[in-house]
């Protein structure tokens, strides 16, 4: 199976600073039968812990994270370990924004660039 990553990174004000879309091949091992939607999630949480890479590699201190996915979205905001499907996605970019000085979560639209990126050829930075 096939997934597509996307990660807009916005200043402050809203503006424009870069993206990314990475196309991923072979997410998910082939014997696993989990409904789409559980598919979709896990590839949320990796465009998620990519996005949260990309700020930091930036050097961005204060990170604020939209996701399409509302289980993304709660599941980092949550306090206790997540233990579901994602869990060791959502724990990891947890543990990297520790190294932030500042963080936000919301539930937004990042869908036409995550389409995008199933349709090209490797990674666009």
């Amino acid at each position: 199976m096939k997934g597509g990553v996307s990660v807009v990174v916005r200043d402050s004000t809203g503006k424009f600073v870069v993206d990314c879309a990475i196309k991923l091949t072979n997410v998910f091992s082939a014997s696993q039968v989990e409904a789409l939607a559980t598919r979709m999630t896990q590839v949320e949480a990796l465009a998620t812990r990519t996005g949260t890479i990309l700020e930091m590699e930036r050097g961005f201190q204060n990170v604020f994270i939209e996701s399409d996915a509302l289980q993304i979205v709660t599941s980092l905001r949550s306090p206790s370990i997540d233990r579901s499907i994602i869990g060791p996605v959502v724990e990891d970019t947890r543990s990297l924004l520790t190294q932030v000085t500042g963080e936000g979560f919301t539930h937004g639209v990042a869908h036409r660039l995550a389409h995008f990126a199933l349709h090209i050829g490797g990674s666009l930075y």
